[in-house]
């Protein structure tokens, strides 16, 4: 896994940076800027394990799913090595956090932008993944991610999200305190995992 918290810790801000570059979310500590775009030392951490969180939990669900799949699904598995579907679906992930991105910025309201993105990640998955495990895992990043980011702004305070209305106030549960996150980020979350995770089995097929 050591080349995937090489991605997490290279590629993972780069994609990153389309939220921060429309101020999405700011960072509050450990802050430093390359091209006049704004990073967190603690952001390039968590991306690094991100990735191999999400590779690591790929792999073992893959196993489980293979011993009992059928020929289709053992084929699906294949296209999903391949560097060329690897290198796509980062691409499509770039192009969706991209539109998020730019959808904040044109102040579209969250509840719109929620309607877009959902249908957009799940279609991100149907395309590049289409597997049980890979949907097990993008549900398991779509509410589980979110809560340790939550654990983050409100803990450690890294970073925050300025205009955060669930899990903050005025969201759920306000009565916690001051920070939060977007209600329409989980979904990037979900959209994310099926690239992640290709690589990982890119990367661990050509490593054994």
């Amino acid at each position: 896994m050591g080349l995937t918290l090489d991605a997490g810790i290279t590629l993972g801000p780069a994609l990153d940076s389309f939220h921060s570059s429309v101020h999405l979310l700011e960072y509050d500590k450990a802050a430093f800027s390359v091209l006049g775009v704004t990073f967190s030392a603690f952001e390039v951490g968590v991306l690094g394990l991100l990735y191999v969180s999400i590779g690591t939990l790929q792999v073992l669900a893959d196993g489980w799913e293979k011993d009992w799949c059928d020929p289709a699904t053992t084929e699906l598995y294949r296209d999903r090595l391949d560097i060329k579907n690897v290198m796509l679906s980062t691409a499509i992930l770039a192009g969706y956090l991209q539109t998020s991105a730019q959808l904040y910025a044109e102040s579209v309201p969250f509840w719109q932008e929620g309607l877009i993105m959902a249908p957009l990640a799940l279609a991100v998955w149907r395309v590049f993944d289409g597997t049980k495990a890979g949907a097990a895992l993008g549900l398991a990043m779509l509410v589980g991610a979110p809560v340790i980011e939550f654990g983050i702004i409100q803990q450690l305070g890294w970073w925050h999200y300025p205009q955060a209305d669930l899990l903050g106030p005025g969201g759920i549960p306000s009565w916690y305190g001051p920070g939060g996150v977007v209600p329409w980020v989980p979904w990037c979350y979900c959209a994310y995992t099926p690239a992640t995770a290709n690589l990982a089995r890119h990367l661990g097929c050509h490593a054994s």
